[in-house]
């Protein structure tokens, strides 16, 4: 797949994935955090 070339997208795209994976990773000690989603 083609890379976009606008950063904001990198970005935004980027910070969806890094919040999403603590989430996945903290929903043992934050379980309100993922249902909240």
């Amino acid at each position: 797949m083609e890379h976009m070339k606008t950063p904001a997208y990198d970005s935004l795209y980027f910070i969806i994935h890094y919040i999403f994976f603590v989430d996945l990773q903290q929903t043992d000690s934050h379980p309100s955090v993922s249902r909240s989603m």
